[in-house]
């Protein structure tokens, strides 16, 4: 999935991991869950389809919830919540340098050098720490709340050597 001009997703077709991009669509959160998990393993398991992989999760991301995060939500809103948490999760894991090496004890999936992540209009739940450099450049924080309402919540940690 891409971001058109007005922001909206619009479907790129993959054939390779378009079964498993599917299922993140389906009504069942199981079924959900599970194409979180096949595509992380797909990803780890065949670096050329990372990106395509990537640009499932991101989709899955920024389709638009039909409610508030905040506040009291169903069983079913809450299972939607940690659905977005588990997809975020699957990212960093892979994103953030250090994560581990495949096979090691204990390890991390490894990290997933180079992939670009399109997460325009993309509802990310609890997403405040950051930790090492991180830059905002070409961001935009905007259409849903004022960029310094945003950062307000944004913890920083600087390490220095």
């Amino acid at each position: 999935m891409g971001c058109g001009p007005d922001g909206a997703a619009t479907l790129l077709p993959d054939d390779s991991v378009a079964p498993y991009a599917r299922q993140l669509a389906d009504r069942d959160a199981d079924v959900r869950r599970a194409g979180l998990h096949v595509l992380g393993e797909l990803g780890d398991a065949r670096p050329e389809l990372r990106q395509r992989v990537v640009d499932a999760v991101c989709g899955y991301l920024r389709v638009p919830l039909p409610f508030e995060v905040v506040g009291e939500l169903t069983a079913a809103q809450a299972g939607e919540v940690e659905l977005r948490r588990v997809a975020q999760g699957l990212l960093t894991a892979r994103l953030r340098p250090g994560t581990g090496t495949p096979g090691g004890p204990a390890a991390g999936p490894g990290h997933w050098a180079g992939m670009s992540l399109s997460l325009c209009g993309a509802t990310l739940v609890d997403l405040a720490s950051f930790h090492g450099d991180v830059t905002f450049a070409g961001a935009r924080l905007d259409n849903w709340r004022p960029p310094a309402e945003v950062l307000d919540a944004v913890v920083f940690h600087a390490t220095h050597d």
